[in-house]
């Protein structure tokens, strides 16, 4: 008959022979576990890269469209009118819609900005004075907006803006006044 103390010292035994035998097993998956996870996040990072990359692609699509290029136009037009009218009744006018349009794009490409879907400095490298430009062009109208509001608009346009002048400022180039573009702007009406 097999004495069952025997057994469990036979047994015992294995089980540590087993645990000595197993450490270097669990290390190894351990490594491999690590190399695993790190590939995983440079994946990830990748994907993010090329998203980022997508988006900043189709904003430059988008405001380099012919439609976009029209409706820049048709906003300087619009703030042009309304800068010689004193701003009457425009914030409720569909020509105050239109502009608000034109911003909210402004608005959102720095949205993205804000939440880091782009890199600030490639947009800025992108679109060179554009933004800027654009913001001076927009300002009136965006304060006609703040006065019957009572509060600011566009904070991201605004800061997007603010960034892009220091960037063009930091160049060596003059940031043009609004007075300045809407000489131009009348000029090239006539």
């Amino acid at each position: 008959m097999v004495d069952y103390s025997d057994v469990l010292l036979v047994l015992s035994a294995a089980s540590g022979v087993a645990v000595i035998l197993g450490v270097p097993f669990i290390y190894l998956q351990m490594r491999q576990n690590a190399r695993l996870v790190e590939a995983a996040n440079r994946q990830t990072e990748l994907v993010a890269q090329q998203n980022r990359s997508q988006v900043l692609l189709n904003i430059a699509e988008h405001m380099t469209d012919r439609a976009f290029v029209l409706q820049r136009k048709a906003v300087r037009d619009i703030v042009a009118k309304y800068s010689e009218k004193g701003w009457d009744s425009f914030v409720d006018s569909s020509d105050g819609f239109e502009v608000r349009a034109f911003a909210i794009q402004y608005e959102s490409a720095a949205l993205m900005v804000k939440f880091g879907l782009i890199e600030e400095s490639a947009l800025l490298e992108a679109f060179g004075p554009t933004i800027t430009v654009d913001w001076v062009s927009l300002e009136p109208a965006i304060q006609a907006f703040e006065k019957v509001w009572g509060r600011s608009t566009f904070p991201n346009f605004r800061t997007l803006a603010e960034h892009s002048r220091d960037q063009w400022k930091a160049h060596g180039r003059e940031v043009p006044s609004f007075e300045r573009l809407m000489h131009q702007h009348r000029s090239a009406r006539n």
